[in-house]
């Protein structure tokens, strides 16, 4: 990562459970996931993805308009460089990966953030008016002045489908100190692949939130899919980086 000038702290790591805690909005009802990770489980998993250094770099390319937020792959999109992320379902070198990789694009304007995430996996199943997990960018926070220790300063955007594949919402949620966001989000299943597109301000009102405030940082993440597979944890990715290029 030699040039990036990194902008993330390795905190104490508490489960990134994506539950309502420090006084969050909570969420609507989901059906828990059939075979999904006990907590101790996660707990060993996720916190390695923190506690790495990147393995890769996501460039986040300047744009004159918004592209579309329907999970489709506009002119826009296509202006962007992807980054392929290989998913693991665990960090054993004996456990077998659920998924191949999540393809992931970045765009900004002068104001916003916007995303798009395609991956082969599992179509949807269930109700209709039932909720789920689908996929979750975990974000690394400098801890703010003041903060409570220990303290984990974790942003994470989520996105929630409905049993059809149709993406129900997505939100911001940052913890442990609570407060959540709702994100322009749009996508879901379609053509054998999962296709999610969101959007957030560079800055936003949130003083414990992530701020994309100095173009000239990089932004440590990783990512997380919900495959729900009986016996396994959830497939989650290394850490990398989201950094910022200017108009070519």
């Amino acid at each position: 990562m030699t040039g990036l000038k990194m902008r993330y702290a390795r905190p104490l790591v508490v489960l990134l459970a994506l539950v309502c805690v420090g006084g969050c909005v909570p969420l609507p009802a989901a059906l828990p996931p059939s075979g999904a990770a006990t907590a101790a489980q996660q707990m060993t998993i996720e916190p390695a993805a923190l506690n790495q250094m990147p393995v890769g770099v996501l460039e986040a390319r300047r744009v004159a308009a918004a592209p579309r937020l329907d999970g489709t792959l506009d002119a826009v999109w296509a202006s962007s460089t992807p980054v392929h992320i290989p998913l693991d379902g665990a960090r054993e070198p004996s456990a077998a990966a659920v998924l191949p990789e999540l393809v992931l694009r970045a765009v900004y304007t002068s104001d916003a953030l916007f995303f798009l995430a395609r991956w082969d996996g599992e179509p949807p199943s269930g109700a209709v008016d039932t909720t789920f997990n689908q996929l979750t960018v975990h974000w690394t926070v400098p801890l703010p002045a003041g903060a409570p220790a220990p303290a984990c300063a974790v942003a994470c955007h989520t996105a929630h489908v409905d049993g059809q594949g149709r993406v129900a919402y997505m939100n911001s949620e940052t913890i442990p100190q609570g407060g959540e966001d709702a994100l322009p989000a749009a996508g879901g299943w379609a053509d054998s692949h999962w296709a999610i597109a969101w959007s957030r301000p560079l800055v936003n009102a949130n003083p414990y939130d992530l701020q994309f405030s100095d173009l000239g940082a990089s932004y440590l993440f990783f990512v997380k899919v919900f495959a729900r597979a009986e016996g396994r944890p959830d497939p989650i990715s290394k850490p990398y980086a989201l950094a910022f290029v200017a108009d070519q």
